[in-house]
């Protein structure tokens, strides 16, 4: 029987680990298929079809005729310690994981899960099983394509599942069992989400002011779990710039999620933001870059806004134009105004194309206040809160 298995395109999505786990998989692969015969076509097949739909968008049923829809996901732990390469840990334990029963519109696909675990820190990488198997390589090994993922951090109190679960047990998506204690991250790439990753900790280490940034500097509480997910690849760049778009209003924009940590709205969107904002030469950034120019363009308009408050001389005046907090207080304090993060979001929503009767829609209940049409509409036509600068959000955990 020809392998199940892709180590080629394993290795592409995520990184080498040694030959005998990729044995131990290919072992439980047919283990799955003989549980549910029609699984390993299936988890290809739906691979295929949903790559260029966000995880929102409705599937065609007639698109999944005849089809399996796996009912497994695969999950490997390995313990690893740090002190050596993954690819030479042979300590590990492969679990077949059963999905909830659930709506044919609510399926997600079966997955494989890599958890490199220590007794101090956990690690996930979660991929659609399809993209590991032989058959999609046209998508995963596409030298130009894009690709979509997520990052989920999670503070020590997490819990951390390392037990083994068996095949009549009910576990839940082992992603989802604890969303509430985290944060999440969506991001685009050209590359692959480990090196844009990376990208991403070297600017906060630098001392960015993104929300993303912060959470990886320990800002809002100390990381111990984290999960990455890839969601699709092998994406054109038109298919990936609506998806993140997608993908960013549906699970992570600030602050219409509390837990997100996208600071504007992905895609086309986000690149109309930068068009708008951003004080360059006219050139935009490469797509999923456009947060670290967002903190480069909001660097600048708050130090202009702070410049042009000339104080006349009285120690009120003084006072409003050297001491945001008071201006701030003293503008939005009433529960009946804008809030500051409602301004600054409405202002950034704004400049990227959405409509003001959505503005206001997204920032109604936002710091528990409301947000009517009428004061987005004079808001945003600069008769309103024109002293308040744009802020970057102090967030809580």
């Amino acid at each position: 029987m020809p392998a199940c298995f892709s180590l080629t395109a394993f290795e592409r999505l995520l990184f080498p680990l040694h030959r005998s786990i990729y044995a131990g998989i290919e072992k439980n692969l047919r283990l799955m298929e003989a549980v549910q015969p029609g699984l390993l076509a299936g988890a290809s097949k739906f691979a295929r079809v949903t790559n260029a739909l966000g995880t929102q968008d409705a599937i065609d049923p007639a698109s999944l005729a005849g089809m399996t829809l796996p009912a497994y996901d695969l999950r490997v732990i390995i313990a690893a310690d740090g002190s050596q390469p993954l690819r030479r840990v042979l300590n590990h334990q492969i679990e077949i994981l059963p999905h909830h029963d659930r709506p044919f519109s609510r399926y997600s696909g079966c997955h494989l899960i890599v958890v490199t675990a220590s007794e101090t820190s956990q690690a996930g990488y979660i991929v659609p099983l399809g993209y590991v198997l032989h058959g999609l390589g046209d998508i995963v090994l596409r030298k130009d394509g894009y690709q979509i993922y997520q990052h989920h951090l999670y503070p020590s109190s997490a819990p951390m599942p390392f037990t083994p679960i068996s095949l009549d047990a009910d576990p839940g998506l082992p992603w989802s069992t604890y969303a509430g204690t985290g944060l999440v991250y969506t991001g685009l790439t050209s590359r692959d989400w480990a090196t844009r990753l990376k990208e991403h900790q070297r600017a906060a280490r630098s001392g960015s002011g993104t929300l993303f940034h912060h959470a990886l500097r320990d800002h809002f509480f100390p990381i111990v779990k984290t999960e990455h997910e890839i969601l699709r690849v092998g994406l054109t760049r038109a298919e990936a710039m609506r998806l993140e778009e997608i993908e960013i209003e549906a699970k992570s924009l600030f602050p219409i999620h509390n837990r997100g940590l996208n600071m504007i709205p992905g895609g086309e969107a986000g690149m109309r933001f930068i068009s708008k904002w951003r004080k360059t030469d006219g050139s935009l950034p490469d797509p999923g870059r456009v947060e670290e120019a967002y903190d480069d363009a909001l660097s600048e308009m708050l130090n202009a806004r702070r410049a042009d408050c000339a104080p006349d001389g009285s120690a009120i005046a003084r006072l409003w134009a050297e001491n945001l907090s008071y201006r701030i207080g003293v503008t939005c304090g009433r529960s009946d105004r804008l809030s500051q993060l409602q301004i600054t979001f409405a202002r950034i929503w704004d400049a990227c194309g959405w409509p003001q009767e959505k503005i206001a829609l997204n920032l109604d209940g936002v710091d528990r206040r409301r947000a009517t049409l009428s004061q987005v509409r004079d808001l945003l036509a600069g008769r309103t809160y024109a002293e308040i600068p744009n802020l970057l959000p102090n967030r809580q955990s």
